[in-house]
């Protein structure tokens, strides 16, 4: 009998042991969480999260496997006309515009809009892309694709080359080296995916600390089974050795399959936020294959770095705002300039063909031809537009109806497919309660938006529902609140 009790007793002070342990951990994780929020604010990791989720449903097709064509479903692609000329964008997130809130803004976008501005509005510039395509992917889904090739029918084809490209898969499509992402986290065994899962910031934490400590090959390389690869020594392992071989073999398919369908094309390397040290040597050896194998392209990525260096201390930035956002690396508006004015240049120099004579003298009108989330939207006339305002959501649910950063409110995102001077605009709809303007202003130094590159948007005074902007701009931003939630409309009109 005495030795039940004293196993009853023994078990109980297991299990409280243990659930104290938990509740410790339970403590420490939340604490790691409320400095990570405050030191990578971390708050735009939730809206980055929701900005991709709006970007899917925006575009034609739900199944992007099948057809990653970046146009959406309220667009329609027109046929080819006689004297058009059309470049294809291959690619993978550069190309998709991941954690963009502004499609305007993607590089190959702002190609198109230059080409324009430059009086050659005969020309058209596509896209095809979405995240985690390597180039084998892009071949495969895009350039052997007869329902894309033959509904673009491009002159020119691009790639928009970034250094994981060269990353081999397994044939499920997994990553083979998968990353060390915050989203990807090692879910190999039931125990690590409990772990990961209730102990987030403990897991990010002890990843993040290990990988600034060491960079020790053997050590990484144990470490990544449960944390991913650190990307330094993932960069190494995808372009040296076995992994390597099977690029340059998928280099010379598509250089193969470009000459068989008789279509131009070269690849265009965008940095990345690799190290660049990393970088250097990942397109060292990328650049031999390719010189080897005659591959059509262009590094532009030492002449890059020069370029950013020399803004962000001209304009007393940093390297943060080379960025999308706090939470993402992706590239901003500083990157995706360079890139398009980098390729315009090789156009003018090497492709030529292109580029017939000017057909007018550009003009930019006012054109509203992207929102987010996406919209009902009627356009009555170059000035006036009726826009069906979102329904807010369950309060104790995320808004994802809306955009919420940087000004910690529900709003509507309207950009517009050229920078333009706008002097005032009137917000009025029959069940409209209050209504605040904020926009994205072009710097009158640089030449373009850099509020995405700072995360600020402007406010506008409000006088009685007429908004003065009197600046050139590439969006509005509209939050909204209504009376009753039976009419939503919004009329938006741009008064010269």
């Amino acid at each position: 009998m005495k030795q039940l009790k004293f196993m009853f007793w023994f078990i109980i002070r297991i299990i409280i042991t243990f659930l104290l342990l938990i509740l410790i951990l339970l403590c420490i994780d939340r604490l790691i969480g409320i400095r990570r929020e405050k030191q990578f604010g971390w708050t735009w990791y939730s809206e980055t999260s929701k900005i991709n989720q709006i970007l899917l449903q925006k575009y034609i097709d739900n199944d992007y496997e099948l057809y990653p064509l970046v146009i959406n479903r309220n667009e329609t692609l027109q046929p080819k006309q006689k004297d058009e000329k059309r470049i294809l964008v291959v690619g993978d997130s550069y190309v998709f515009g991941y954690a963009g809130d502004n499609k305007n803004y993607i590089w190959w976008k702002q190609l198109q809009r230059k080409i324009k501005e430059e009086g050659y509005s005969n020309i058209s510039v596509y896209g095809a892309g979405t995240w985690g395509l390597n180039t084998q992917d892009e071949l495969d889904k895009i350039i052997n694709n007869d329902a894309i090739m033959k509904e673009i029918d491009p002159d020119l084809v691009i790639f928009s080359y970034v250094s994981n490209d060269a990353e081999p898969k397994n044939k499920d499509g997994s990553q083979i080296y998968p990353d060390s992402s915050d989203w990807n986290y090692n879910t190999s065994n039931a125990g690590s995916s409990v772990f990961v899962r209730n102990f987030n910031n403990i897991y990010k934490e002890t990843r993040d600390r290990l990988f600034n400590i060491t960079d020790n090959e053997t050590i990484l390389t144990l470490a990544a089974k449960v944390y991913g690869y650190k990307s330094n020594l993932k960069m190494k392992l995808i372009s040296t050795g076995k992994s390597l071989k099977m690029h340059e073999q998928t280099l010379i398919s598509v250089d193969k399959t470009m000459k068989e369908k008789n279509i131009p094309y070269f690849f265009y390397f965008c940095d990345n936020n690799t190290h660049w040290q990393t970088q250097k040597n990942y397109n060292k050896n990328v650049e031999k294959v390719m010189k080897k194998n005659n591959i059509n392209y262009y590094n532009s990525t030492n002449k890059a770095n020069y370029y950013y260096d020399n803004f962000l201390m001209i304009n007393n930035l940093n390297n943060e705002n080379l960025r999308i956002n706090p939470a993402d690396a992706h590239p901003g508006t500083i990157k995706t300039n360079f890139y398009s004015d980098d390729v315009l240049s090789y156009l003018h120099n090497d492709y030529s063909y292109i580029f017939d004579e000017k057909t007018n003298n550009f003009k930019s009108n006012i054109n509203i031809n992207d929102t987010m989330p996406l919209l009902n939207i009627t356009k009555e006339d170059d000035y006036n537009y009726v826009i069906e305002y979102p329904k807010k959501e369950n309060k104790l649910t995320e808004n994802s109806n809306f955009l919420y950063l940087p000004i910690k409110k529900n709003y509507i995102k309207l950009n517009l497919e050229y920078p333009i001077k706008v002097n005032k605009v009137k917000i009025t709809g029959s069940n409209l309660k209050n209504v605040d303007l904020y926009v994205n202003l072009v710097n009158e130094k640089v030449g373009f938006d850099l509020d995405n590159a700072t995360q600020k948007l402007t406010k506008i005074e409000n006088d009685n529902n007429i908004f003065n902007v009197n600046k050139k701009i590439t969006s509005l931003n509209i939050s909204a609140n209504f009376l009753e939630e039976t009419d939503r409309n919004l009329r938006v009109e741009f008064i010269k």
